[in-house]
């Protein structure tokens, strides 16, 4: 069986114990190295995703024999691995949901998520003239368009909005700031994800 599990946003104590169930049952753990970590003094067999996901699909399709869960970091089917891998696979799937360093901010930050715009600058640059439209955004982002360069396309357009940059959401390096978009500096943000609030 091929386990897909969405693991939370980092505190393992915030993963699901149907994730933890399957983890153990399993004889392959496929992730990323931060995914990876807390798991390497198990008795399992490690398998680390790196650029190639043709790689992961060719190692999978070599031991579909086998109990495989495949770490993902928040939720598989946001921004996540889950759809690729569902799409690719031609086997039974098993995707068990986690919670997303998205839900977590908000909860942290006491917001309703009703009525909030999902998106992701991961491998793409949004259309920033639709996105800024909507009053309440929720964005993960990359190394390429992360908040500074959303804080530049919000002020290239005579706007202003509060931003919200959560890094290393549930780490025990977890910082949350606060921000009106003409103060957020050009310097490195890690892991992180912003919201975007129509001031």
């Amino acid at each position: 069986m091929i386990n897909i599990l969405g693991i939370g946003p980092g505190d393992l104590n915030l993963m699901s114990i149907k994730s933890k169930e399957i983890i153990e049952k399993s004889n392959i753990l496929i992730g990323g190295t931060r995914n990876l970590k807390p798991f390497k003094n198990l008795n399992k067999e490690l398998f680390y995703i790196k650029s190639s996901m043709k790689e992961v699909l060719d190692f999978i399709n070599l031991n579909l024999n086998k109990e495989i869960a495949i770490l993902a970091s928040g939720d598989p089917m946001l921004y996540g691995i889950g759809k690729y891998l569902s799409e690719n696979l031609d086997c039974e799937i098993n995707i068990v949901s986690g919670i997303s360093s998205m839900q977590y901010i908000f909860s942290k930050l006491k917001i309703s998520m009703n009525d909030i715009y999902i998106s992701s600058t991961h491998n793409k640059r949004p259309d920033f003239d639709f996105l800024l439209q909507h009053k309440k955004i929720v964005m993960v982002t990359d190394k390429e368009v992360g908040p500074y360069q959303i804080a530049r396309e919000i002020e290239k357009r005579n706007l202003r909005r509060k931003m919200i940059i959560g890094e290393n959401l549930s780490y025990e390096d977890e910082k949350i700031t606060i921000l009106n978009s003409n103060e957020v500096k050009d310097i490195e943000y890690n892991l992180n994800v912003v919201v975007i609030l129509d001031e």
